[in-house]
């Protein structure tokens, strides 16, 4: 059989194959447009499996429940196909998601960053973020919310400041200033409620407002006291290739899926899982 015709003959398997896997758990492909419906089962025939990737995630479904991952990829390639990535795009979404698995963790000292959590969580969340991003501000609630009462996740906040953004230095250090009082978060959530009116009196009067001393603030901030701490945490994070905000890391590797409560949940699952299980290894 000619190599065309293999692929034409998986492509065909994984659609009577997904249609019946549809079928069975909950309609997950029947109420896609048929592009999207296409383009999940046209990625799940050239996608490697997790659990054993010299089969496709089409034939690892087809194998039975041996495979819990399987299953989650599957409904992974759903949910973005459902956000609008599709063809090579949605190949190479799931590819770059799977593949930060395999990187190196990124050893961040976090010694001197204000995180929430217990300090032993399994699952860290690394968040380089600009006060002054509205992207960073819509996805504080979101960041906010994984910090569950089971104590699975921390997460820590690290500066990167961006040129563009007149103010995004002082309210850094403002940041950092109120770190050491005892008072980050609440000034971390201050300064995102107003990204669009900060200014140096703004900021001071932000400080004012948690219970921090004004004038030291504002002696804070204009002295450039925190300057070269902020700058290195920058600096850092440049070095791992970070260029925009809100970028995140999850126990040091990068999380390249979109910006949505779903799919930063779906994550922390997953490296809880891949945690415990040393991989992505058949179900017992």
């Amino acid at each position: 059989m000619s190599p065309l015709a293999t692929r034409l003959l998986i492509a065909l398997s994984a659609c009577v194959l997904l249609g019946a896997t549809c079928r069975g758990q909950g309609s997950r492909l029947s109420d896609l447009q048929p592009e999207a419906r296409q383009a999940v089962e046209a990625a799940a025939a050239s996608l490697p499996c997790r659990c054993d990737e010299r089969q496709s995630l089409s034939e690892c479904l087809q194998s039975g429940p041996r495979c819990a991952q399987s299953e989650r990829e599957l409904d992974l390639l759903v949910d973005l196909a459902r956000n609008g990535a599709l063809g090579a795009d949605l190949v190479q979404e799931a590819q770059g998601y799977y593949g930060s698995f395999g990187e190196a963790p990124r050893p961040f000292d976090l010694s001197r960053s204000p995180c929430k959590g217990p300090e032993r969580a399994p699952v860290t969340v690394v968040v380089f973020s600009d006060f002054e991003c509205p992207a960073c501000s819509f996805a504080r609630p979101l960041l906010d919310s994984l910090v569950a009462p089971d104590g699975k996740v921390r997460l820590c906040f690290r500066y990167f400041p961006l040129d563009s953004h007149a103010h995004s230095r002082q309210t850094a250090q403002a940041a950092e200033y109120a770190r050491l009082h005892g008072r980050f978060w609440e000034m971390h959530d201050l300064l995102f409620e107003y990204p669009d009116t900060l200014s140096l009196d703004a900021i001071v009067a932000l400080g004012a407002q948690v219970g921090l001393d004004a004038g030291e603030v504002r002696r804070a901030v204009e002295s450039d006291q925190f300057l070269a701490q902020v700058n290195g945490s920058k600096a850092e994070a440049k070095g791992y290739g970070v260029s925009a905000t809100p970028t995140l890391f999850i126990n040091g590797r990068p999380y390249p899926l979109p910006l949505d409560g779903r799919f930063l949940a779906r994550a922390v699952e997953d490296h809880l899982q891949y945690a415990a299980r040393g991989g992505w290894a058949p179900s017992p």
